[in-house]
């Protein structure tokens, strides 16, 4: 009969999990093509939301490497008089939101991801957090690239404030590797779909008690 198991060991199967899916989310990125065209889907289908159309703060991010490239939506959040804020390092692991007065503002950050200068916003004011991934789970769980940079942010956001992972559609499953620091998705967001979309129902002034 086998004895309990070594303290940490749960962590460490996690762990390796994590890094597997990794290992195999990076080997599929490098044969995927198509990052432009995926994204200008993915911006088409993220303004046609609800949460959308009813947000007034949106953090998103600055494309890089095989990400989708979402500029689209980032334009489209500028011209439709939407604040938009990208994210910024602030220290290992750490950041912040910056509000965005131009794409053409933009300037190399840490890891030369494009942020804004400023200013910074308070997470409280965000309505909607539009978070890339490597790769999702339609159940809402978000495999991140290992830095933590979203996982310690997002849990400043208002409860009502909506997180959408932006996942190409080959790289979503129906699970990815979480634990219980792993901030989970309102919505998972790919170029064919939305998978989460009765979550996507609430608005930004449900009444008390809303589900």
């Amino acid at each position: 009969m086998s004895g309990p198991a070594p303290a940490g060991s749960a962590p460490a199967a996690l762990a390796a999990r994590k890094a597997a899916a990794r290992t195999w989310a990076r080997n599929k990125l490098k044969g995927l093509e198509g990052r432009q065209a995926a994204g200008a889907a993915m911006a088409a289908r993220l303004a046609a939301l609800s949460v959308y159309r009813a947000a007034r703060v949106v953090l998103a991010f600055a494309p890089m490497g095989c990400e989708p490239d979402i500029t689209p939506f980032l334009t489209r959040v500028l011209a439709d008089g939407k604040m938009l804020c990208l994210p910024a390092c602030t220290g290992p692991g750490q950041m912040e939101a910056r509000r965005v007065q131009a794409l053409s503002a933009l300037q190399p950050g840490a890891y030369g991801i494009a942020e804004a200068p400023g200013p910074a916003l308070a997470p409280g004011e965000i309505d909607l957090a539009v978070i890339p991934c490597l790769a999702a789970g339609a159940d809402g769980t978000r495999l991140g690239r290992g830095a933590g940079y979203y996982d310690r942010y997002l849990p400043a956001l208002r409860p009502e404030a909506v997180k959408v992972a932006l996942c190409r559609a080959a790289l979503l499953r129906p699970t990815v590797p979480a634990g219980a620091l792993d901030v989970p998705m309102d919505a998972v967001l790919t170029e064919c779909g939305v998978y989460g979309e009765l979550l996507l129902q609430k608005t930004l002034d449900n009444p008390p008690g809303f589900q």
